[in-house]
């Protein structure tokens, strides 16, 4: 009886906690300054940014991702609450800056490096995906977007290094 009881409250805990929309991460993201000029600086520990940025930003660089130009950067003002990436997976996505959460679902996956995952609705960029409990869950890039998967291995891995030398071809 005492299993039945924990897992309903699991249950009715992982379905209604998040509930209320995506102001609260419209929120999170204008107090953590996570977009500065068409860059996205996420803070993702206590004292580290994952920066999406076309150009090298001015701070201590811990490690960089060239193909996706990702930087994992020392924050030294640090933000209290930083963006969890989520290992759940998660039925409905928005992407959410500091004016706008468009709602909708991934509709194709990352594929590797040179194939992006793409949202069923036009997304503003510079953005992130999140989920109703601000969770990090992609990057939106003009690209497409970077899944939580390829995000993980980059801040959890020591090296940012690739180990596939080759070609790639793209059949039209």
């Amino acid at each position: 009886m005492l299993r039945l009881f924990l897992a309903l409250n699991l249950l009715f805990l992982n379905l209604y906690a998040c509930k209320g929309g995506y102001d609260s991460c419209k929120q999170k993201i204008i107090d953590s300054q996570t977009i500065k000029n068409c860059s996205l600086e996420i803070p993702v520990n206590k004292n580290q940014r994952l920066i999406y940025s076309k150009t090298t930003p001015k701070a201590k660089i811990i490690k960089h991702d060239p193909f996706l130009n990702l930087y994992l950067v020392q924050d030294l003002k640090g933000f209290k609450h930083s963006f969890k990436i989520n290992s759940q997976p998660q039925l409905g996505y928005a992407a959410v800056n500091e004016s706008d959460a468009i709602e909708g679902k991934i509709i194709t996956k990352q594929v590797g490096l040179n194939s992006l995952a793409h949202f069923g609705e036009d997304i503003v960029y510079p953005s992130i995906l999140t989920s109703s409990c601000c969770s990090l869950e992609g990057i939106v890039t003009p690209e497409g977007i970077i899944e939580k998967e390829y995000i993980q291995r980059f801040i959890s891995s020591l090296s940012s290094d690739y180990s596939d030398i080759g070609i790639r071809v793209k059949d039209d």
